[in-house]
Formats: structure tokens, sequence, C-alpha cells
């Protein structure tokens, strides 16, 4: 009787545990390694004939007889890695989800000629590589750190964290491109973004720092909720502070405001030191 019962006990536990356990997919590592042709969704062209499932983490590995080429389908992967020497292209109409992390060590090519495309990055974003992106809507949703280079060409780019362009890294921008810092903007590296915006929209206080001076076409206060401090020199052709927001040049000297068109903000100037301003 008591093997019977204990049998039966167990015969439950196991018809329990297949219950929960029904449909649920472990995360692989799903390799790029282009056998047939340029097509994401092609098995053939991925480590174990399986194209990335949501929860996967995906690796462009080289060399490969052909880069990937992503197509106008929705598409999340549970994190990115490009390798060096690797590339990827997002094509038009793309929507790309990334749930955790993003590292580009090799050329990707965001939305290529697309339009109205959206990619999200759920994590810490880094590039040490080639990342051009053309009119694409770019979100992340930690930090975004630049190490090499990264041509935002009339796209935007939408940071919740720390947006850090490095020592040695290289960020261009056109007329049309566009920065929304939620979290702090470093720049130590080369700036080029003459024409481009950078609007801070955070709920807490921001810094507007780094060691290497930037030249922003129109800087957007939007910040109603803290102080955006400056600790960085910079030169902007407009500058805007939009409802009850604060920009604080503290002991910053030069700095050029351009075109000052306040919205009822306020600019302040009582800790800045001896040097020239411009207006």
């Amino acid at each position: 009787m008591i093997e019977k019962r204990y049998f039966k006990y167990f015969r439950i536990l196991t018809i329990v545990i297949s219950f929960f356990c029904f449909g649920i997919t472990n995360a692989a590592t799903i390799t790029w390694v282009g056998g047939t042709s340029t097509s994401w969704t092609a098995a053939s062209n991925w480590s174990g004939a399986v194209v990335p499932a949501s929860t996967d983490d995906v690796i462009i590995g080289t060399p490969t007889p052909n880069n990937p080429t992503l197509a106008a389908t929705p598409t999340t992967v549970n994190s990115l890695v490009i390798n060096s020497g690797a590339i990827l292209t997002l094509g038009s109409g793309v929507v790309f989800s990334i749930t955790t992390s993003c590292q580009i060590n090799g050329t990707f090519n965001f939305f290529t000629g697309g339009v109205g495309n959206t990619m999200t990055v759920n994590g810490n974003a880094i590039n040490n590589g080639i990342f051009t992106s053309y009119n694409g809507i770019l979100t992340v949703n930690a930090t975004f750190t630049n190490n090499a280079t990264f041509t935002n060409t009339t796209g935007t780019l939408t940071v919740a964290g720390t947006y850090t362009n490095a020592a040695g890294a290289t960020y261009t921008s056109s007329s049309n491109a566009a920065i929304n810092a939620n979290g702090n903007f470093i720049n130590n590296g080369t700036y080029n973004g003459a024409s481009s915006t950078i609007t801070f929209a955070g709920a807490a206080a921001q810094n507007f720092g780094g060691n290497t001076a930037v030249t922003v076409g129109t800087l957007v206060n939007n910040n109603t909720t803290a102080v955006v401090s400056c600790s960085n020199t910079f030169t902007a052709t407009t500058t805007t502070l939009n409802g009850n927001t604060h920009l604080d040049l503290g002991t910053l000297t030069p700095f050029s405001l351009g075109n000052n068109t306040a919205g009822g903000g306020t600019l302040l100037l009582s800790a800045v030191a001896a040097g020239t301003t411009t207006f």
C-alpha cells in the first residue's frame, strides 16, 4: 500500500511539473554562419539550422559567405553581439527589439534606406565598431556608450541612461538628427553635430559634461523636474528652455547659447567665472 501510494504521488508530481513546464523554451545562443544566403529568416544560415527565437542570444559571426540582412519583419532577440569584421544590415520597415544588451564590434547598418523604422534595446548598448543609423528611431532604455564610429543620419536616438561619446570615438549627424537625453550626456570624443539637436528630457538632475567641446545646432531643455548642469564647453546656434526648466552653467566658460528662445525656463549664471560669453 505504501509503495502504491508513493507511486501515485510521484505520478501526480510528474503531471504537475509537466503542466507548468509545457511551452517553456530555454534560451540558446544562435550564431550566424551565412551558409546559403543573406536572409535572416532562412534556417540554413544559422548554427543548428534554427532561426533565432525571441529568447535567444544572437551572435553575428565571421567569416561567413554571406552577411545577414533583416527585412521588414518584426523581430525580437534576447541579446545581440556583432563580431569584429561582421556586418548586419536592417532593411526598410523593420521593428527590431533586443530584450537585454547590444554590442557592436563589427558593422551595423541600421535601417539603411528605411523610413519610420524602430529599434529598441532594453539593456545597455555598446558600439566598438561602425554603427550607422539612417532615418531610424533608436531607443536605448539603459546606457549607450560609443567607443568608435557612430553616424546618425536624420535619425532620432533616445537614451534613458547616460550617453557617452568616449575618448577617441566619433559621433557624426545631419541637421535632422536628434539625441533625446533622459540621463547624462558626456562627450570625451569628437562630436560632429553642429546642425543637430540635443534635448534634455529627464525626470531627475542631468549633466551635460565631458572634456571635449560640443557644437550643436539646437539645445533644448525640457526637464521640468530638476536642474540640467553644464560642465563641458559648448556652442549652440539656438537654446530653448521650456516651461519651468533650469540650465545651470556653473563655472563654465566660455559658452555660446546663440539665439536664446527661453519659453519660461531659467538660465543660471550666478556662478559663471570671468571669461567670454556669447548670447
